[in-house]
This record gives structure tokens, C-alpha cells and sequence, in this order.
């Protein structure tokens, strides 16, 4: 999927998949943490096939994350060694998704769509095969049309500007 492709599921299924998760998690920041963390594992899976419903396939994605968020939860309350501190009193020690992170990750995640976006148009197209296309260099050489020198150069420079702005260097 292209980061295009990414932002019009975000646009057309954000809405229905933030209610999907608020009938799962209570706390409002978590559910927009997983929410992000959702559509960054689709950017970033690497399958052999294409996903036939990426709608289908990122709410499997948001799902999984809700039921490992609820087993931590659990998990650290079993631990919790303070009788007398209830859910709420502990909430903020327990939970390390804050609004601030939450605000961070999506800055890093928009940094990054942008870096991508702004790369000259063959550097972009190569990228785009490479990482969300999941071709290898060889064969992106031969679709192209281009050396695999040239491929190379386009997927280190992309790599470099997405590195570059997910760590806020500009």
C-alpha cells in the first residue's frame, strides 16, 4: 500500500475504527495510540501477497493490539503491589501512552508521509515498490528500467529523509 493509500483508509475507516476500539478500551489517548500504532504495522508489513481488504485487514490489526493491551493491563495489575491504589490511582504509573506521546507519534508519522511525498518522483516511485510493494531491488531494476546502482541510490536517499524526519531532523 502507498502511503496514499494509507491516508484514504485513515480518511474513509478512521472514524468507524476509533469506535471499534472505544467499545474495547476505555481510555480515549489508548485507543488513538493503537489506532496509530494499527495503520503503521499495515505501512510497514512486509507479506508475499497483496492484502485483498485493507479495511478487513487493519481492523485484524487494530483488534490483536487491543487484545495485547488488555493482557498487559492485566498482567501489570496482577503485579501491582499496592492493595490500597485503585485502577485509576495507578492508571498513569501503569500506562506509558501519554497524550504527549501520542501527539509525538503522529507529528513523527505526518513528518514522515511528508518526506516521502516530497521525494523527487523516480526516488518516490522506487521507494514506494520497495518498501510498501515489498520488490526486491532486482526486479524494481527491470520494471524501471533503470540500473540497480540507480536503485539503490533512490531506496538509501528515501530511507535517509524518512529516518530523518521520523527523528525530527529537518
Amino acid at each position: 500500500m502507498t502511503s496514499h493509500d494509507v491516508e484514504q483508509l485513515f480518511l474513509s475507516a478512521g472514524d468507524d475504527l476509533r469506535r471499534f476500539l472505544s467499545r474495547r478500551i476505555a481510555c480515549p489517548h489508548t485507543v488513538s495510540d493503537l489506532m496509530q500504532e494499527a495503520f503503521l504495522k499495515l505501512m510497514g508489513r512486509q507479506p508475499a501477497a497483496e492484502i485483498r481488504d485493507p479495511r478487513g485487514y487493519l481492523f485484524r490489526i487494530a483488534s490483536n493490539l487491543a487484545i495485547n493491551h488488555g493482557t498487559r493491563r492485566r498482567d501489570l495489575d496482577a503485579l501491582s503491589s499496592e492493595p490500597d491504589s485503585g485502577p485509576a490511582a495507578d492508571r498513569s504509573l501503569r500506562d506509558d501512552r501519554t497524550p504527549e506521546r501520542v501527539v509525538a507519534g503522529a507529528d513523527r508519522l505526518r513528518r514522515v508521509m511528508e518526506a516521502i511525498e516530497s521525494l523527487p518522483s523516480r526516488c518516490k516511485e522506487v521507494f514506494i515498490l520497495y518498501r510498501f510493494h515489498h520488490m526486491n531491488q532486482t526486479e524494481i531494476a527491470a520494471q524501471l528500467g533503470i540500473s540497480l546502482s540507480m536503485v539503490e541510490k533512490h531506496v538509501i536517499r528515501a530511507m535517509r529523509a524518512c529516518r530523518e524526519a521520523r527523528d525530527g531532523a529537518q
